[in-house]
């Protein structure tokens, strides 16, 4: 299994631009107000904030849809990288109205602004890279027809080298800790592996918790064990899984498992526009 070493940033701020005291370098690409027309033409919302990150790179448009006089009204945060045109009096994006549907809301009174595990997975439900984390950033990511993932046992398939099938293994922490076993490989629709599913707790297999592991996260394969960067914390804090619940074309789920961790979707993707310092530099 490969491993993609990357650094990450100490912290994952984000800030409301209007919070900072700081303001758009040309007043013409501040497109607070402006209206949000997803990838069809149609009006979904307006623009009424910008968030920033600690170099005051605008990275997520916050958008307002529905209510009266502002009362109530529904808000979502969209990466900068879904944007594909900059117009005078409104901004397109390349998703429609039936999938900002199935985005995290956004609440801050809920969201703390350094809580990568939402803005990772905002970012791996859009299906891009946390700007923060692991992946290229400034990519755009292209979805392919399908995210089927299966139960490798569901395939009728074998691993080719059986020195290489981890079920079965314990899972070892970035500390040395044990923290659980593979007892499940989900594999995509070419029969790649692309996650361990790690269950921990329970009594004779009985109520055991179980969550899905990026093979991008291994870094190392022993013969009775599976080495991984990430702590015991961090996984306490991963989506769980659970077959009744998660489909598994269930591109939500998966992506922002992939945000999550810090890692870009596997599934494709294709040169996007650059950003710029306190503005986003379309192209």
């Amino acid at each position: 299994m490969a491993t993609t070493e990357t650094t990450r940033q100490a912290t994952t701020m984000l800030r409301e631009l209007s919070d900072t005291g700081e303001m758009v370098a040309h007043p013409d690409e501040d497109v607070r107000g402006r209206k949000v027309l997803d990838s069809s033409g149609e009006e979904i919302g307006t623009v009424d904030g910008l968030m920033v990150d600690d170099e005051t790179t605008v990275r997520a448009l916050r958008v307002a849809s529905g209510g009266f006089l502002g009362l109530d009204r529904t808000r979502v945060m969209i990466p900068v990288e879904a944007v594909t045109r900059v117009m005078p009096h409104a901004v397109s994006i390349d998703r429609g109205r039936e999938h900002l549907r199935g985005a995290p809301l956004y609440d801050p009174d809920l969201v703390d602004d350094t809580d990568r595990g939402y803005w990772g997975g905002l970012y791996g439900y859009y299906g891009f890279p946390p700007y923060g984390g692991r992946g290229r950033p400034g990519i755009r990511r292209q979805p392919t027809a399908t995210t089927t993932l299966r139960m490798l046992s569901d395939t009728g398939e074998t691993v080719a080298h059986a020195d290489e099938d981890v079920r079965g293994r314990k899972v070892v922490d970035d500390a040395g800790e044990e923290i659980g076993s593979v007892d499940g490989l989900m594999v995509d629709g070419g029969e790649k592996v692309r996650f361990l599913r790690v269950a921990s707790g329970g009594f004779l297999g009985l109520d055991r918790t179980r969550v899905m592991i990026p093979v991008e996260a291994v870094t190392r394969v022993m013969p009775h064990a599976v080495s991984i960067d990430r702590g015991r914390e961090h996984l306490r804090g991963a989506p769980l899984y659970d077959p009744d619940l998660v489909d598994d074309t269930d591109r939500g789920y998966w992506g922002s498992l992939y945000g999550y961790y810090g890692y870009a979707p596997y599934w494709g993707f294709a040169p996007s526009w650059g950003l710029g310092r306190m503005g986003m530099g379309y192209l």
